[in-house]
């Protein structure tokens, strides 16, 4: 990689908060997946990219922290239960990885980690309460039916 893409990458940017997300938050949340399985039920990096949906190579980086190593959820440990409690869902078959994965992501998103780490990678609005909003109107406007664990709305 040349100097000239490595010193781009690293300027502030004005990213949307999905963009945080798909940049930063999934890829750390698939490699504490991935640590998880490794450690706690010393499954294969073959199986655990099958599990993910991922590369071997892809769990490999995570591995060696090429990937996946921006945000540090080792400050928050009730995330890092949620994931253990999250794959040991998944490993028997009573979540899928995409719901598993997104279930983490949505209380990183209610927890304002996200709001932090828009903050460190991305220029923000100073004006900016698109998560306060979010988490709002999720207290306030969806059917008391909203079951976001299983990703389905019930009118």
């Amino acid at each position: 990689m040349s100097n000239s893409r490595k010193t781009r990458s690293k300027r502030p940017r004005f990213l949307q908060p999905q963009e945080i997300e798909a940049f930063y938050v999934i890829p750390t949340i698939r490699k504490e997946f991935a640590r998880v399985m490794k450690e706690k039920y010393n499954i294969s990096q073959r199986e655990i990219a099958e599990i993910l949906g991922i590369s071997e190579a892809a769990v490999s980086q995570y591995f060696k922290n090429k990937r996946g190593y921006h945000v540090d959820l080792e400050k928050h440990q009730h995330i890092i239960k949620v994931i253990e409690q999250e794959v040991h869902d998944v490993l028997h078959h009573q979540k899928s990885i995409i719901i598993a994965i997104q279930t983490v992501v949505n209380i990183i998103r209610n927890s304002k980690l996200l709001c932090t780490i828009h903050m460190e990678y991305g220029i923000v609005d100073p004006e900016c309460d698109i998560c306060h909003r979010f988490e709002k109107a999720n207290e306030e406007n969806l059917p008391k039916t909203f079951k976001i664990d299983e990703l389905q709305v019930i009118n």
